[in-house]
């Protein structure tokens, strides 16, 4: 099998990445964020589980409590954490 490799992600710039992230994100787009975060696995040597935690950490730097609720659902469903 063939593995690709795939940079790491700077923590300086997964915490830039989380800041946009929590600029943008509201309920209405929230499906969307998610996915373009599940894309950091194929762009990024990148933990698949670490999606949600950026999710998470997005949604609180946003202040937006529904957006919290929402992203910490998600990892409880695809995680169970």
């Amino acid at each position: 099998m063939d593995f690709i490799e795939r940079p790491a992600l700077a923590r300086v710039d997964l915490e830039k990445l989380i800041d946009g992230l929590a600029g943008v994100i509201a309920p209405a787009n929230y499906g969307m964020i998610a996915g373009l975060a599940n894309t950091l696995p194929f762009t990024h040597n990148f933990d698949t589980a670490e999606v949600y935690d950026v999710l998470v950490a997005a949604a609180i730097r946003s202040g937006n409590s529904v957006v919290v609720d929402l992203a910490r659902a998600d990892r409880k469903y695809f995680l169970g954490v």
